[in-house]
């Protein structure tokens, strides 16, 4: 690598911190304004992934289905926190949220922390914490932290998600999963 592409390289990094900690502790009702008045300087490409993100909590939180598979690739592939091991294609993607919808309440949103994002040519990559707020704190869902990973691809000039990993930490001591880690 010479001199000029790793300036242009560590400028990059550089945007992609400073965008990731305009995102910290925001709410998703949040994202659309820092989007688009971003305090970062960060890149179209890497705004653009940032938009995809919050428009998936926004579906989420508003349990619309057909705008959150709107966001997903047709091949896409999913580990979820919940079975099976896997998930092959967005509409087998759609079922296993169709069976999840009914357990979410009304009126919630969904906070991240260290949101992180990496865009090079037309292959993007993001991770973040995250947790739904809003919610009763009985509500088993209001009192996880979940780890996300999410790949994605620009296809006719939009990113779509080819590939989403949701997670939560077990003790390998007990094999059991640990729902109270704070970030």
């Amino acid at each position: 690598m010479n001199d000029e592409s790793r300036k242009a390289g560590d400028q990059h990094e550089g945007n992609i911190e400073a965008s990731s900690r305009a995102f910290d502790h925001a709410f998703v009702t949040d994202y659309y304004s820092v989007i688009m008045n971003p305090r970062s300087g960060a890149s179209s490409e890497c705004e653009a992934v940032h938009a995809v993100i919050a428009e998936l909590f926004r579906a989420i939180s508003s349990k619309d289905l057909d705008r959150l598979l709107a966001l997903y690739a047709p091949e896409a592939v999913a580990f979820d926190v919940k079975p099976p091991l896997q998930i092959k294609g967005a509409a087998n993607w759609r079922a296993q949220w169709a069976e999840c919808m009914p357990y979410l309440p009304d009126g919630f949103t969904v906070e991240t922390r260290d949101l992180t994002v990496m865009v090079s040519h037309d292959l993007a990559l993001a991770h973040w914490l995250w947790h739904f707020v809003g919610m009763p704190l009985e509500h088993p869902a209001s009192q996880t932290w979940m780890r996300a990973t999410s790949g994605y691809r620009k296809v006719g000039g939009l990113w779509k998600i080819v590939h989403e990993h949701h997670s939560v930490p077990f003790d390998p001591m007990t094999s059991q999963a640990v729902f109270t880690l704070q970030p």
